[in-house]
């Protein structure tokens, strides 16, 4: 007897709208600190408020959104603080994962991670910045899933959360987005070579970019609110 494939479960209502409102956010229809209501969610998707409620609630959970006092969310914007301090954490996680990287990657893997980058190269000139942001996300989690090691990988994910809203704001430039391409550019380089020096250096140049990227989008953002 053949074997039976699995049947897939279609997402719930609630995870639709959890999908909805990332949507949402990485289009930029909300900025970092813009208050959301569940009507208008429930409105803006055509779905009662009960599974908004629950998505709501989620995504307050992972970070993305905080909840207000009295009622209500907002679209979470990291203080000063929580940047330097997300930062100081990556620069321990993420050199790491690409050392290992270097020592891990395959033929095969290059190549995934070499088309992942050329789809960024066709962004840079015109592209949406929620599409230059998600083709970067994938990007980095194609790098440190090579580390072999999922908790590491994980973690470098979670932390990225917390820039990624403001991250959109910043590849609306096109300056911004010909510097990530040639930081990732860098990296790839040296992946190639199997150069864990190397990968290191251009991973902590890409950080320090998107750190001074990211101050910035948070200040203009301070200065609107």
């Amino acid at each position: 007897m053949g074997k039976i494939a699995k049947v897939q479960r279609a997402p719930s209502l609630r995870d639709q709208v959890v999908l909805g409102v990332l949507q949402e956010l990485q289009d930029g229809r909300f900025s970092p600190g813009e208050r959301l209501t569940e009507e208008h969610i429930a409105t803006t998707l055509g779905v009662s408020r009960t599974p908004v409620r629950e998505a709501l609630g989620i995504l307050a959970q992972r970070g993305i959104l905080s909840r207000r006092h009295g009622s209500g969310f907002a679209v979470s914007k990291p203080s000063l603080k929580s940047l330097e301090d997300t930062f100081e954490l990556r620069r321990l996680l993420e050199p790491y994962a690409a050392r290992r990287a270097a020592s891990e990657i395959d033929t095969a893997e290059l190549a995934e991670l070499r088309k992942a980058i050329a789809r960024l190269r066709k962004l840079v000139p015109s592209g949406k910045a929620s599409s230059v942001a998600k083709t970067n996300r994938d990007i980095r989690r194609l790098l440190f899933g090579v580390s072999r090691n999922a908790s590491l990988a994980q973690a470098i994910d979670q932390l990225s959360d917390h820039v990624y809203l403001l991250g959109i704001l910043t590849l609306k430039d096109k300056s911004v987005r010909a510097l990530l391409l040639a930081r990732h550019e860098s990296i790839f380089k040296a992946l190639s070579a199997r150069d864990k020096h190397a990968v290191e250096k251009a991973v902590m140049d890409y950080l320090s970019a998107a750190h001074r990227s990211v101050t910035a989008a948070l200040g203009a953002v301070d200065s609107r609110g």
